[in-house]
C-alpha cells in the first residue's frame, strides 16, 4: 500500500511539472513566437497596439529636419524562432541630396553611400519614442536605416557619431544601451519594458 502511495505522489509530480513546462511554452506559442521566449516578454498585440500610437509621434523628426524620417516597425531576435520582440525605430535618409556622404573605412564597404545623422533628429526619435513604448511596456530600439534608392544607390544613416555625442558618458547606464564608435554604425537600446523614467536617464526631454 504504502508503494502505491509512493508511485502516486511521483506520478502526479510529473504531470504537474509537465503542466507547468507546457503552459510555460504555450503562451509563446500561441503568440507565434519562439516556444524559448521568456512568456514574461512583449506579446505581439503589445508591440502594435505600441506602433499605432508610435508612428504618428515620430513624424516630429522630419519637422526638426526633413532629410530625415524615423520608422517604427516590430522587430525581434531569433531563438529558434521569434524571441524578445520589441520596436524597431529606424532612422533613415528622407533626402540625401544636400547631405554629404560620410567616409567610415572602419566599417566593411556594402555599397551604400552613408550619411551622419544629426543629434538633434536622433534626441527627437528618442523624445517621441522612449514615452509610447515605455507607456506599453514594450522596449524600443533606434538604429540605422536605408532611404530610398538614389539612382543606383542606396543611403544609409549612420547614427555613430549621433549618439557619441548624446551618450558618450553613459557606457554604464542601465535603462538602456548604446553603441558607437569604430566599427559601429551606432545604436541606441531602451528597456521600457521593465525600466521607468527612461527619457530622464537619458538627460533628453
Amino acid at each position: 500500500m504504502r508503494t502505491s502511495s509512493r508511485a502516486l505522489a511521483m506520478a502526479l509530480i510529473a504531470v504537474t511539472t509537465a503542466v507547468m513546462t507546457t503552459g510555460c511554452f504555450m503562451g509563446p506559442l500561441l503568440d507565434s513566437r519562439s516556444p524559448f521566449d521568456d512568456p514574461a516578454n512583449a506579446s505581439r498585440s503589445e508591440v502594435d497596439d505600441a506602433l499605432t500610437a508610435m508612428q504618428p509621434a515620430l513624424e516630429r523628426v522630419g519637422t526638426v529636419d526633413p532629410a530625415w524620417r524615423a520608422v517604427a516597425q516590430l522587430a525581434a531576435d531569433n531563438c529558434e524562432g521569434a524571441c524578445n520582440l520589441h520596436v524597431q525605430v529606424s532612422i533613415e535618409p528622407a533626402d540625401p541630396t544636400g547631405l554629404t556622404e560620410l567616409d567610415r573605412p572602419d566599417l566593411i564597404d556594402n555599397g551604400f553611400q552613408r550619411y551622419a545623422v544629426p543629434e538633434d533628429v536622433l534626441e527627437a526619435a528618442l523624445v517621441a519614442a522612449v514615452p509610447v513604448a515605455e507607456q506599453h511596456r514594450v522596449d524600443v530600439y533606434v538604429v540605422p536605416g536605408l532611404g530610398d534608392p538614389n539612382g543606383e544607390v542606396d543611403p544609409l544613416a549612420d547614427l555613430s557619431a549621433a549618439v557619441e555625442g548624446l551618450f558618450a558618458d553613459d557606457a554604464d547606464a542601465t535603462a538602456f544601451a548604446v553603441s558607437f564608435g569604430e566599427g559601429s554604425e551606432g545604436w541606441v537600446r531602451a528597456f521600457t519594458r521593465t525600466r521607468s523614467d527612461v527619457l530622464a536617464a537619458m538627460g533628453l526631454g
